[in-house]
């Protein structure tokens, strides 16, 4: 699963990341950083939940 963000400071983009961080993402900040508002592409892998029986 990819997610895009969009922030506007580093510290909003530290705040989504700590709360995915349980899960093992992968952050690439976009190329184009300038303007108001800055993008970051999050690669979520698979989670695979075991049944209870």
């Amino acid at each position: 699963m990819k997610i895009r963000i969009s922030y506007e400071n580093e510290r909003e983009l530290a705040i989504m990341l700590d709360i995915l961080q349980p899960l093992e993402v992968k952050c690439k900040r976009s190329g184009n950083q300038e303007g108001r508002y800055k993008k970051a592409y999050i690669d979520i892998p698979p989670v695979v939940f075991e049944s209870k029986k």
